[in-house]
C-alpha cells in the first residue's frame, strides 16, 4: 500500500476498511477424525444445546492452527468434561492493522448470545434467559480478555436493552457468564461478569497494566491467601511504601518464594504468582504464554511447569470445570441453579494453601543449586 495512502488513515481506520472477520472453529473430539481436530463452523447455522466454552486467544491467534492450539490447552484443563461441551475457539484472521473488533463482537453477540435470550426478536422470561446464558464459559488469554471480551459485554448489554430487559435483569443475565482469564490486564476486570483472573508478577502485562503492589493492594494483604511469614516479609519490604526503591528486593523475594496469592473481590478472584515455568530465559514471555498451562493426558503437569505453574493450572482447571458442571446441571433441571462463586473460592484456596505450605519448606534451601527452576 502506498505510504501516502497510509498517512491519511490510522491503523484502526485501515482495519475497519479491510473488514477482517473472526473465524469460529470447534475443537472436535479425537474420534471424529476432523482434520487437525478443528472444524470451522458457520454461526448463521450454528445451534447447540450443549454448554459452550468459548476460547478468546491472545494477539497471536491469527490462524486456524493457533486457535486450535488454544482450544487444545483448554481441552486439557477440562478433562472428563470434553464430551459434554462444545469447545469453540476464535481465529482473528488479523492481517494489516487490527480487525474491526467492534463489528466482530456485534456478530458474536447477534449469532451466539442473543438466540439464548430472545425468540422472534423479542425477550423471553428472565429465568429462562439466565438459564440459557449460564451455558457460556469464556477462557480469555491476554487480548482476548482486555480487548475482545471487554468490548463484547457492553454490546451484549445494549442488545439486552433492545430486547426490553430492565437494568436489573440485564445485570442478572450478564452475571451468568463465567470468564477464566490468564495473562490479561488485571485493571480490566470485566464489569458484571463472574471472573477468575490470573497474572504472573514476571509477566510484562503486570507492569504495563500498572498493577504493581500499590498501597491499595497492600491494604488488602490480610485477605490474601498468604502464610504469616510471607506477610511479615512483604511488610518489611514495604515499610516505607517506596515501590521503586524496593522493587529489586521484592523481585528477589517473589523469585525465590514461589507462591500463588489469591485476592477475592465481589464476583471475582484474582491470582498472582511468579515463576510458573522452569526456564529463566525470557521469563516474562514464558509466564505469559498459555501453552504450558496444558495438562498431560494423565492430567499430570506439563514437563516445563514449576510446582507454582502446576498450582495455577489446577486452579484454572478448577474454575473451568466448576462452571461447566453448573452449566450441565442447569441444562438437566428445570430449576435455575446459581453458580456458586464462594464454593469455587474455597476450592481454589485449598489448592493454593496446599501449594504455599509445601513451598515454605523450601524457604531455607539453596534453590539455585538444589532445585530445577
Amino acid at each position: 500500500i502506498d505510504k501516502g495512502f497510509l498517512s491519511w488513515y490510522s491503523i484502526e481506520d485501515l482495519g475497519e476498511m479491510m473488514n477482517y472477520k473472526f473465524t469460529i472453529g470447534r475443537r472436535a473430539r479425537r474420534e471424529e477424525h476432523i482434520h487437525n481436530n478443528y472444524e470451522i463452523i458457520d454461526l448463521d447455522r450454528y445451534d447447540s444445546d450443549k454448554p459452550i466454552v468459548l476460547v478468546l486467544g491472545g494477539n497471536g491467534s491469527t490462524d486456524d492452527r493457533t486457535a486450535n492450539g488454544n482450544a487444545k490447552v483448554v481441552s486439557s484443563l477440562l478433562g472428563v468434561f470434553n464430551n459434554d461441551i462444545d469447545l469453540l475457539a476464535i481465529n482473528y484472521n488479523q492481517g494489516l492493522g487490527e480487525p474491526n473488533i467492534t463489528n466482530n463482537c456485534k456478530e458474536l453477540v447477534d449469532k451466539l448470545f442473543s438466540p439464548c435470550v430472545s425468540q422472534n426478536g423479542k425477550r423471553i422470561d428472565i429465568v429462562s434467559a439466565c438459564k440459557n446464558m449460564r451455558k457460556f464459559t469464556v477462557f480469555a488469554h491476554c487480548r482476548g480478555g482486555d480487548g475482545v471480551m471487554k468490548r463484547l459485554i457492553p454490546i451484549l448489554d445494549q442488545e439486552l436493552a433492545n430486547f426490553q430487559y430492565t437494568n436489573i435483569e440485564r445485570e442478572q443475565i450478564i452475571a451468568q457468564i463465567v470468564m477464566v482469564a490468564y495473562g490479561t490486564n488485571h485493571k480490566d476486570i470485566i464489569k458484571g461478569v463472574k471472573g477468575v483472573y490470573c497474572l504472573s508478577f514476571a509477566d510484562d502485562m503486570y507492569r504495563k497494566g500498572a498493577t504493581h503492589l500499590s498501597d491499595q493492594f497492600l491494604s488488602k494483604l490480610d485477605i490474601i491467601n498468604m502464610v504469616a511469614t510471607d506477610k511479615e516479609l512483604l511488610k518489611k519490604i514495604y515499610t516505607d511504601r517506596s515501590l521503586i526503591a524496593k522493587w529489586r528486593e521484592l523481585t528477589y523475594f517473589l523469585k525465590w518464594h514461589r507462591r500463588v496469592y489469591s485476592l477475592h473481590e465481589h464476583n471475582n478472584i484474582r491470582l498472582f504468582a511468579h515463576g510458573l515455568y522452569q526456564t529463566d530465559n525470557h521469563l516474562w514471555l514464558n509466564d505469559h504464554s498459555i501453552s504450558e498451562l496444558a495438562r498431560n493426558d494423565d492430567w499430570a503437569r506439563h514437563k516445563n511447569a514449576s510446582s507454582t505453574g502446576d498450582c495455577v493450572s489446577r486452579c484454572l482447571a478448577c474454575a473451568l470445570c466448576n462452571s461447566v458442571a453448573n452449566s450441565i446441571m442447569n441444562k438437566k433441571y428445570k430449576k435455575f441453579i446459581r453458580f456458586d462463586m464462594e464454593q469455587l473460592q474455597a476450592q481454589m484456596d485449598t489448592i493454593c494453601r496446599q501449594h504455599n505450605y509445601e513451598q515454605t519448606k523450601l524457604d531455607n534451601v539453596d534453590l539455585e543449586t538444589e532445585l530445577e527452576l
